[in-house]
C-alpha cells in the first residue's frame, strides 16, 4: 500500500529541461505575470492579462500575524518576517516587499498561494482543490479541507489517463469555464528526481505540457477523510450539491461584496455537473485504491 503524501511522480510531472523553461514569466489561470526572478515552467495559450513582478525594498510592515486590505483596484496581503504583496489592477502590477526571503522563494510564494487568493479580482471564483483534465475534455474538481489528499490524488490522477490542470485553487468564469493554473504542482514526500523548488515544508514539480485554454466543467470529487471510515462514494443531487460545491469556495471570506454574485453563479455552475463525496480512512485506503474509486465514477 503507498503512503498518503509519497507519490512518485512519473511521465507528466518531473523536472523541466533548460528548453522548457522560460525566464521571468509564468502563466496560470489566463494571468501572465512577467518580470519574475529566476526561470519558470511554460505554458501554451494566450493570456488574457498581465501583471509585471517588482521588488520595492525590503521595509516590511511588522506584524504578529499575516494581513491583507481590500481595495476597489487591488488587494494586499502580507505574512510576518516573509514578505507583503500589492496587486494593483490599475498599475496592472505586484509589488513584493521582501522580509526574510530572497525574491525567488517570494515569487514562488505568490504564485502558489497569494494569485489563487486574487483570483475574484479577475472575474474567477476559486474552488479550494485541484483539477484534472478528462479524456472528455472536461474539468474534474478534487476538493476538500486541508490535507484531504488533494494534491497527492491529483498526481496520481495525472499518472493515469488525466490531464493536470491546477493545485490547489479550480477558477471558473462567468461562462462557467474553468482556466488552468500555473504548471505547478505541490504535495509532500515527492522524489527528488521532480523537485523544480521547496514551499511551505512541500516539494514543488513542475507540469509539462501544460495549457491554459479554458475547459468546460465536468463535475466535482469531494475528499472526507475519516478514520475508521470504509471506502464509499456518495452521489449528490439538487440542493445538497449546490450547498456541497459552495462549502468548497476558497476563502469565501476574502472580497465577499465583490464575489457574492460570481461564487453563487459558479457553484450553481458546477453542481449542474456530476458531484460527490468519497469518503476514506488515510491508513487503510490508499491513493492508487482512492483513485481508482474516482476512476469508476468518472467512467
Amino acid at each position: 500500500m503507498a503512503a498518503w503524501g509519497t507519490w512518485k511522480p512519473r511521465v507528466l510531472l518531473r523536472r523541466p529541461k533548460h528548453s522548457e523553461l522560460r525566464i521571468s514569466s509564468l502563466n496560470g489561470f489566463g494571468i501572465e505575470i512577467v518580470d519574475l526572478p529566476g526561470s519558470w515552467p511554460t505554458s501554451t495559450g494566450t493570456a488574457v492579462t498581465s501583471l509585471r513582478w517588482r521588488v520595492d525594498g525590503n521595509d516590511l510592515p511588522q506584524h504578529v500575524t499575516w494581513w491583507y486590505e481590500e481595495r476597489p483596484s487591488g488587494l494586499t496581503v502580507g505574512w510576518p518576517g516573509e514578505a507583503q504583496y500589492e496587486i494593483d489592477l490599475h498599475a496592472g502590477s505586484v509589488t513584493a516587499m521582501l522580509g526574510d526571503v530572497d525574491p525567488v522563494e517570494a515569487a514562488l510564494s505568490f504564485v502558489l498561494s497569494i494569485l489563487p487568493l486574487t483570483l475574484p479580482l479577475f472575474n474567477l471564483e476559486p474552488f479550494h482543490g485541484a483539477c484534472l483534465g478528462t479524456l472528455a475534455g472536461e474539468a474534474l474538481f478534487v476538493c476538500g479541507d486541508p490535507e484531504a489528499g488533494k494534491s497527492t490524488t491529483a498526481a496520481e490522477l495525472a499518472r493515469r489517463r488525466f490531464t493536470f490542470l491546477a493545485d490547489d485553487a479550480c477558477a471558473v468564469d462567468a461562462n462557467g469555464l474553468v482556466w488552468p493554473g500555473p504548471p505547478l504542482l505541490s504535495g509532500r514526500g515527492l522524489t527528488a528526481e521532480s523537485v523544480f523548488g521547496r514551499f511551505d515544508g512541500k516539494t514543488v514539480v513542475a507540469a509539462v505540457d501544460h495549457s491554459v485554454q479554458p475547459w468546460p466543467i465536468g463535475g466535482m470529487i469531494v475528499l472526507l477523510p475519516t478514520p475508521g471510515a470504509e471506502l464509499a462514494i456518495t452521489r449528490h443531487t439538487g440542493g445538497s450539491s449546490f450547498r456541497t460545491v459552495l462549502r468548497q469556495a476558497r476563502s469565501p471570506w476574502l472580497m465577499s461584496k465583490r464575489r457574492e454574485a460570481q461564487q453563487l453563479a459558479a457553484a450553481a455552475a458546477v453542481s449542474a455537473h456530476p458531484v460527490a463525496t468519497l469518503v476514506y480512512d488515510q491508513s487503510r485506503h490508499s491513493v492508487e485504491t482512492v483513485c481508482d474509486v474516482i476512476d469508476t465514477w468518472i467512467l
